[in-house]
C-alpha cells in the first residue's frame, strides 16, 4: 500500500516536472503574452482620462412632512428625482443615487467627473435643482402654509387664554369665587407658548431634503486604478501565456504522432 502511494507521488512529481519543462521550452510565448498585456495596460493608464469621485448622503425630513400630514417621500422617490435631473456641467461623467438599506430615509449619491472643479459645480447645481424640483418645492410650500396657519390659530388661542386668565385673576383679587384652577391655566399657557416657539423656528427652517454627509473633493483621481490594472493585466498575461505554451506543445505532439 505504501509502495503504491510512493509510486503515485513520484508520477505526480514527474508530471509537474514535464509541465515545467514544456512551459520553459515555450518561455518566449509566456514572456510575449505577459509583455503585451502589461504594455496594453500601461498604454491605457497613460491615455485614459483621470476620473474624480465623491459621495454624499441626503436625508429626507419625513418628520416634518408627517407633522403637516403631507405625503411622505421615500428614498426611492428621491433617487428617481435625482436620476431624472439632467445636469449641464462640463466634464461630468455620471451621477447615481441609491437608497441606503441600513440608514432610514437616506439616499447615497455618487458623482464622477474628469475634474474636481466639475464635481463641485455638479454638486452645487444638483442641490439647487433638487430644492427647486416641482415635487420638493410644492411640499416645502405646503408645509410653510400649513405651519403658518397653525401658528395663527395657536396665537389666537393664546390671546383668548391670556384674556381669560386676566379675568380670573381679577375675580380672585376681588374675592369672588372662581371655578378655574390658576395653576392648570398657567401650565396650558406655557404649553401653547412653547409650541408657538417651536413652530416659529420650524417655519424658518423648512427643508424637505438635507445634506447630512458633505462630499469630499479629493485631489487624487479615483480612476484609473493603476495598481489594480497592472496586477490584473500581469496575471492575465501570465495565465494566457502558459495556456498558449501548453497548447503549442499539445499541437506539436499531435503532429508528431500523426507523422509517425
Amino acid at each position: 500500500m505504501e509502495e503504491r502511494k510512493r509510486e503515485e507521488f513520484q508520477e505526480e512529481e514527474l508530471d509537474l516536472y514535464e509541465l515545467f519543462l514544456k512551459i520553459r521550452k515555450r518561455w518566449k510565448v509566456v514572456a510575449l503574452s505577459f509583455s503585451l498585456f502589461l504594455l496594453g495596460s500601461l498604454l491605457y493608464i497613460l491615455t485614459a482620462r483621470p476620473v474624480y469621485e465623491t459621495n454624499f448622503i441626503l436625508k429626507i425630513n419625513n418628520l416634518t412632512l408627517k407633522e403637516i400630514r403631507a405625503p411622505v417621500l421615500t428614498p426611492k422617490d428621491v433617487s428617481e428625482i435625482i436620476n431624472r435631473i439632467d445636469l449641464s456641467v462640463e466634464n461630468l461623467v455620471s451621477v447615481k443615487a441609491l437608497p441606503q438599506r441600513n440608514v432610514r430615509d437616506s439616499v447615497l449619491v455618487k458623482m464622477e467627473a474628469y475634474t474636481t472643479k466639475a464635481l463641485k459645480e455638479a454638486y452645487e447645481e444638483l442641490i439647487r435643482r433638487i430644492k427647486d424640483y416641482p415635487t420638493v418645492s410644492r411640499l416645502r410650500k405646503d408645509a410653510e402654509i400649513l405651519i403658518r396657519g397653525k401658528l395663527e390659530e395657536l396665537r389666537r388661542n393664546l390671546s383668548a387664554m391670556e384674556k381669560k386668565k386676566a379675568i380670573v385673576e381679577k375675580r380672585i383679587l376681588s374675592g369672588e369665587e372662581v371655578y378655574f384652577d390658576p395653576l392648570s391655566m398657567d401650565r396650558n399657557l406655557m404649553a401653547v407658548r412653547n409650541e408657538i416657539r417651536r413652530l416659529e423656528v420650524l417655519v424658518n427652517r423648512i427643508s424637505v431634503i438635507d445634506v447630512v454627509v458633505e462630499p469630499r473633493f479629493a485631489e487624487e483621481p479615483s480612476k484609473p486604478k493603476k495598481g489594480l490594472i497592472l496586477s490584473t493585466a500581469g496575471v492575465s498575461g501570465l495565465f494566457l501565456g502558459v495556456f498558449l505554451a501548453l497548447l503549442a506543445e499539445y499541437i506539436q505532439s499531435v503532429r508528431k504522432e500523426r507523422e509517425s
